[in-house]
């Protein structure tokens, strides 16, 4: 892949040191920006919290099907080290200090915790990625019938 890339490889390992070094930084490259574009959503005043609740499904949709392995990163790195994960995507800042966060809290009236319904925001879009190889067996499911389905989800 350095070759179709012209890159020359020992610089590549120089610079790397390995390709899950490499997969690490473009993986939380990729988490950064997709999350820096959902700050904007969280927090513009315009949107309803339904409709912020509709977009960010939306989000999370489009960006696994285009990087499937991501939840398996992130999981992995979530296990491996939490803080590091949570302090280099600023997860807390972005979420919890958001016009969103506030929405959900006044919406719940303080009857919940805000945290459960991210949660289940965030296991209903993930979770079919996640789970994909054994959703396409159990549903016998080809590639185009899972994307249907996980299209289908979005709504």
């Amino acid at each position: 892949m350095a070759e179709e890339a012209g890159i020359n490889l020992a610089l590549l390992n120089y610079y790397f040191r390995s390709k899950e070094k490499l997969f690490d930084i473009v993986m939380m490259e990729n988490i950064q920006q997709f999350l820096m574009g959902i700050r904007g959503l969280l927090n513009n005043e315009a949107f309803s919290l339904t409709e912020k609740i509709s977009l960010v499904a939306e989000n999370y949709i489009n960006l696994l099907r285009e990087q499937p392995d991501m939840p398996l990163f992130i999981l992995s790195e979530i296990k491996a080290n939490p803080e590091k994960l949570a302090t280099n995507m600023n997860v807390k800042e972005i979420l919890l200090k958001s016009h969103f966060y506030q929405q959900l809290n006044e919406a719940l009236n303080s009857k919940a915790n805000p945290l459960h319904f991210i949660i289940n925001i965030i296991s209903l879009t993930v979770f079919p990625f996640v789970a994909s190889p054994l959703l396409k067996i159990i549903g016998e499911l080809k590639q185009e019938d899972f994307d249907k389905m996980v299209e289908e989800r979005k709504k």
